[in-house]
């Protein structure tokens, strides 16, 4: 059976927190579908969408960051819905 959506999102936080984005490193779609996919082969990512905090609203990906800018990720933000 495929993992719960909680399973998917606390995977993908972990991942993202352990592995600290560098100075204006864009956060591209690939780099989410590869989190997910990697850890669990049997789910496709078909859609990611970004916004930047307190902005509201999504983004186009890559969410591009300025070099004296670094992304940073919170589990209460991230949203893991099934299609």
């Amino acid at each position: 059976p495929p993992q719960s959506l909680l399973a998917i999102k606390e995977k993908l936080v972990q991942v993202l927190t352990a592995y600290r984005l560098r100075n204006g490193e864009d956060v591209a779609a690939f780099s989410i579908r590869q989190v997910i996919e990697s850890a669990y082969p049997n789910i496709e990512v078909t859609e990611v969408i970004a916004s930047r905090s307190p902005v509201v609203g999504s983004e186009s990906m890559p969410l591009a960051v300025a070099f004296e800018e670094i992304a940073s990720f919170a589990s209460a933000r991230i949203d893991v819905v099934n299609a």
